[in-house]
């Protein structure tokens, strides 16, 4: 199959999300413009017991390649940088000016960065603006049971950019071992995927400012909330 590349970019951390990402988009045929992993000493791999990671929907990815050779076939450059809010000098020579966010957890953008003129395009395990903050998916699925994602730009709110696209799925299915780990980046990497094959025959992203109807801030889920949740789609408990 013929790569295609896009007029994109890629910042992200070691973590099961940005190989989620890259995977996906490697396994699509798409090439990237640049690409850049930040916090690039730490450690990571892969550790699934199964190669293919499939949901009910008939979302699902394969799992076949090492994480450091992923990363080397898209001619990642690496910086040991610890925090995208300190990548200033980097974001400003990117070639691109849509970059695809895969920052640590917590990694909340400042104007530093924001002023820089490149739009950030981020996938949130949630429906915005009604499921804004963290772990909302376990939310989700406790109110609904379903679990929704949407792509944005981000701004300086939280989870409160642009909406470019969304997409509802079904819970995680039981053979799926760890829903954090798994299904969090598989729906967003699904997610992404439709985002890029969107670009790349248009060439543009649309995007629709929020409609603030009904909007909240999710936090951490509690323990208790959380096993009810994981017991509602049928997994033990953690």
């Amino acid at each position: 199959m013929q790569s295609k590349e896009l007029n994109i970019g890629f910042i992200g951390s070691p973590s099961y999300r940005t190989y989620f990402y890259l995977k996906t988009i490697k396994n699509a045929g798409f090439t990237l413009k640049k690409t850049l992993i930040y916090n690039s000493k730490k450690t990571f791999s892969i550790t699934n017991k199964f190669p293919k990671i499939h949901n009910l929907d008939d979302t699902e990815i394969i799992l076949n390649e090492d994480y450091y050779q992923l990363i080397e076939s898209f001619n990642a450059d690496k910086t040991d940088k610890t925090s995208f809010n300190e990548l200033a000098e980097e974001v400003s020579s990117f070639p691109t000016d849509l970059i695809i966010f895969s920052g640590k957890g917590g990694d909340i953008l400042k104007d530093e960065i924001l002023s820089l003129g490149k739009k950030f395009i981020h996938v949130h395990p949630g429906k915005l603006p009604q499921y804004k903050g963290s772990t909302t998916f376990y939310y989700s699925i406790l109110n609904e049971n379903s679990c929704t994602a949407t792509a944005f730009f981000m701004n300086r709110d939280i989870d409160d950019g642009e909406i470019i696209q969304s997409k509802t799925y079904s819970p995680p299915s039981k053979n799926i071992e760890c829903v954090d780990s798994l299904y969090d980046p598989l729906i967003r990497s699904d997610l992404l995927l439709n985002v890029l094959h969107s670009y790349s025959s248009k060439g543009i992203l649309d995007s629709n400012k929020q409609v603030q109807e009904s909007p909240q801030t999710y936090y951490v889920i509690h323990p208790v909330l959380k096993n009810i949740a994981l017991k509602q789609t049928g997994h033990a408990p953690f």
